[in-house]
């Protein structure tokens, strides 16, 4: 009873654990290719369309929206609203680093100094500002669940919470390893194997639900919504999932050539 108690908070604490940093990654990368990307690109196209030409315009384009810097903006600008609506602080959101690294790998080789100077300052005003009207549309698009889904995503992404469900799940898994020996293997497997139809079942359901999702919590700016990550954790926990039946067979035979 107790190993099997183990197993079940083991596997519950991997869902939860996996789950949140995948959410994460699909909210700022959705948020950064679908809404905050293409402002920020928009804005430094503002400056810079009549000296450049549209190939290469179009190419800065792409390389800003995709760029990391521009997800770290992202990252910083769901933080700053968590951070001042829910956790009543007054932070402020500060993008000047990285508007200086967009600048410095999309664009320094190709503008003067001077305009280079007018494109920074517009730029990061324009993003600045940007934040305070963003945050009422979403307030006006998700309505009276604004709050409770920003507390709910600051929970399951607040590094102390990952920090001590990472503690349990080595916690438990070394307790495991200890009563089970080289039948943790079979748990594992096993572990691998509802994670990643868990995985898999939290895809279909976006998939099903993108549409509301869109329309009723993103105010109908998403085109789609980037799965990336989740999707290579599924691959991962498919593989994962094959290599440790096939270590466990291995095991097993060896265990009944002894006997």
């Amino acid at each position: 009873m107790k190993k099997v108690s183990l197993k079940i908070a083991f596997i519950l604490l991997l869902m939860i654990s996996i789950t949140s940093f995948i959410g994460k990654d699909i909210v700022v990368q959705t948020f950064s290719q679908e809404i905050l990307g293409k402002k920020i690109s928009g804005y430094f196209l503002d400056q810079m369309i009549n000296e450049l030409p549209i190939e290469e315009s179009s190419k800065i384009e792409q390389n800003i929206r995709n760029h990391k810097e521009t997800k770290k903006i992202t990252s910083k600008f769901i933080q700053t609203i968590i951070d001042n609506r829910i956790n009543q602080k007054e932070t402020k959101f500060e993008i000047e680093e990285e508007i200086d690294w967009l600048i410095a790998e999309n664009v320094t080789k190709l503008i003067e100094p001077q305009k280079l100077k007018e494109i920074r300052s517009y730029v990061i005003e324009q993003v600045t500002n940007i934040e305070k009207r963003l945050e009422e549309n979403l307030l006006e698009s998700m309505g009276e669940h604004y709050e409770i889904i920003l507390k709910i995503y600051n929970i399951f992404t607040n590094i102390y919470f990952k920090s001590i469900t990472i503690l349990l799940e080595l916690i438990i898994g070394i307790s495991l390893l200890v009563l089970e020996k080289y039948r943790v293997w079979k748990t594992l497997k096993n572990c691998s194997f509802v994670l990643t139809i868990w995985l898999l079942g939290i895809f279909i359901l976006i998939k099903l639900m993108e549409h509301f999702i869109d329309q009723n919590l993103a105010g109908g700016w998403l085109t789609m919504i980037h799965l990336d990550a989740l999707i290579g954790w599924i691959i991962i926990g498919m593989i994962l999932s094959i290599l440790l039946m096939l270590i466990e067979k291995k095991i097993n035979l060896k265990i009944y050539s002894k006997e």
